[in-house]
């Protein structure tokens, strides 16, 4: 029996399940640990430190809780993808070699030049055997027609 096989449209596989607010419990999660986190700064920073300073500071705390929140990239949460990011940079990686060495750069070289002058020396053989064969024919028509040097006499008198 056959498998049967359906597309399923891109927006129920991207359907996310609101939860408040038109968030979803993960945008939601991650909101209240930002705000949870710049809370106290803002609270015990304000009057003491300049405004632009702890906004700033806010900015940097309430950013990767955000990230983690509403931050995808091709359907990869920010986990994956950092996940993704260490494993490549901190994991052994498997490159392909794009460079040669300058051995190999010779030897190639070589072999060219090797192959050039075999390719040369055919060449040559195959044009001799074409002259030897149109020779050939040649003599073997001039042996049918009589106007080949077929005189014995010659040979004799040498």
């Amino acid at each position: 029996m056959g498998v049967m096989k359906r597309e399923i449209p891109d927006e129920v596989r991207t359907y996310k399940e609101k939860f408040f607010f038109g968030l979803t419990a993960r945008q939601m999660l991650c909101g209240a640990i930002g705000i949870g986190l710049a809370a106290p700064t803002a609270i015990f920073g304000w009057g003491k430190i300049p405004d632009d300073i702890i906004m700033w500071v806010l900015l940097l705390e309430m950013a990767p809780a955000i990230a983690v929140g509403w931050f995808s990239y091709n359907g990869m949460p920010t986990e994956k993808i950092a996940k993704r990011i260490f494993a490549f940079y901190a994991g052994t990686q498997k490159r392909k070699m794009k460079f040669k060495s300058e051995e190999r750069l010779i030897h190639e070289q070589l072999v060219q030049i090797q192959l050039e002058a075999d390719t040369a020396e055919r060449q040559r053989e195959i044009e001799e055997e074409k002259r030897q064969k149109k020779l050939a024919r040649k003599t073997k028509r001039g042996k049918r027609n009589g106007s080949g040097n077929t005189n014995n006499d010659d040979d004799r008198t040498n």
